[in-house]
């Protein structure tokens, strides 16, 4: 499935070549893999981040085996044309930066996707951001922010009331549509 080569120093990868990483410890794709690949596997404890610049497509399946770790950098985008399998930990990683992309069609496909949002809290106005879910059926309790000294919330906008509800506020699972 295509040729891989080395000579004095300078190397020529193959995009219609298989690739696997499968050893322990932490990899990253680096500029070395092309920007398309036809498949791409993550084997054994590997922890690999997708970091190669530009936008990474695998042509055909990417296979995240039991054990593994796969990372989609902030800023990087990652595209899978076949089959995502994952039975690892997939994440998409988000900083002040940016935030990975995954595009994909395989259904049922468990990860964390991470979003950085910024907080400059010194004035009232300057703190507020819009939030929704990244992701059908996610709860709103998986934004909720906790810990010492830590008073923030979250609100949805209730049209019928021309008001910002708190949604640990009673009534606020029957006007948003989850009761």
């Amino acid at each position: 499935n295509g040729n891989n080569t080395t000579t004095g120093g300078s190397s020529s990868y193959s995009t219609s070549a298989n690739y696997e990483f499968n050893r322990s410890g932490t990899q990253v794709t680096g500029s070395f893999l092309p920007n398309t690949v036809n498949n791409l596997t993550v084997s054994g404890t590997s922890q690999l981040s997708v970091t190669n610049p530009g936008l990474l497509t695998v042509s055909n399946n990417l296979i995240l085996n039991a054990g593994t770790t796969f990372e989609v950098a902030s800023n990087q985008s990652l595209t899978v044309s076949g089959t995502l399998s994952n039975s690892g930990t997939l994440t998409l990683k988000s900083d002040a930066t940016g935030t990975g992309s995954l595009i994909h069609n395989t259904s049922g496909v468990s990860a964390t996707v991470e979003r950085y949002v910024a907080g400059n809290w010194s004035t009232a106005d300057e703190g507020w951001h819009l939030i929704s879910s990244p992701v059908a059926s996610q709860a709103i309790s998986a934004f909720e922010t906790s810990g010492s000294g830590n008073g923030y919330d979250l609100y949805g906008w209730d049209e019928a009331n021309n008001l910002w509800m708190n949604y640990k506020d009673a009534g606020f699972s029957t006007w948003n549509g989850s009761g």
